[in-house]
């Protein structure tokens, strides 16, 4: 029978490695030999190799809450993931092309407005740099 390969592919937050754990459970009640199957866990963020492009989505909670600076391959499905766990509506600010490491290098630009993890105050300074960046960066696939 011929070797079958399942990737899970997911954005994982640190609270989320219960669902590293999981799969190990799951490979544990399996008899993979004889399914044929193998299983592999591929925690990049968005399943993206570094310095594939990807998407910089930028998320407020709600018209005044913080700001999230993120990095996904599916800056939608993201959202949808974020919004579970949040009860402010969450909106896009914008999305553009970039890598992870562009993605990182934001942060660190923006390290002044830093409030916690991937979040930034939403300084009136810091919302019109981010919103001409976006602009400078329309991608007209993405919906911005």
């Amino acid at each position: 029978m011929a070797q079958r390969r399942i990737v899970i592919q997911e954005e994982v937050e640190p609270q989320d490695w219960q669902s590293i754990e999981s799969l190990g459970l799951l490979e544990s009640m399996l008899d993979k030999d004889s399914l044929g199957v193998e299983f592999e866990f591929s925690p990049d963020p968005g399943g993206v190799p570094d310095g594939e492009v990807g998407s910089i989505y930028f998320i407020q909670e709600g018209l005044t809450g913080p700001i999230k600076i993120g990095y996904s391959k599916t800056p939608f499905l993201r959202k949808k993931k974020l919004q579970t766990g949040n009860a402010t509506q969450l909106r896009f600010l914008g999305i553009i092309s970039g890598t992870l490491d562009e993605e990182q290098w934001l942060h660190k630009r923006f390290a002044r407005y830093h409030l916690r993890g991937e979040w930034f105050i939403p300084d009136e300074t810091f919302v019109q740099q981010i919103l001409a960046l976006i602009q400078e960066n329309v991608n007209p696939s993405l919906g911005n």
